[in-house]
């Protein structure tokens, strides 16, 4: 039986008692354990797919969080702005009114 890479990769396992122009895909293993051999390979696969989407899924969160920070942060010193500005608008106009005031009782005083 020729060796053959393919089926080598494909069960996970070359057992070094056979010469390198044979592979354990042979019919020295029971058909169930090559088919478990391979079905964990495919599960490793699988894994590694899915950690790798995992990782881009946690890229992208991490980028959809710093967006939605930033946005935040704009707002909030939007929002700031808004308020500083009404509130020195209101301490304007309480100022305004202290000074009327003020002319106020200075014309009775006078």
């Amino acid at each position: 039986m020729q060796w053959d890479p393919w089926a080598c990769a494909l069960s996970g396992y070359c057992e070094k008692k056979f010469l390198p122009t044979q592979c354990s895909t042979a019919s020295t293993r029971s058909p169930r354990r090559r088919e478990r051999r391979q079905t964990h390979w495919l599960g490793q696969k699988i894994r590694m797919a899915l950690r790798l989407d995992l990782a881009e899924l946690l890229r992208l969160d991490l980028d959809l969080l710093r967006l939605d920070l930033a946005e935040l942060l704009r707002l909030d010193l939007d929002l700031l702005r808004l308020d500083l500005a009404e509130l020195l608008r209101l301490d304007l106009d309480l100022l305004r009114l202290d000074l009327d005031l003020l002319r106020h009782f200075n014309s009775i005083i006078s």
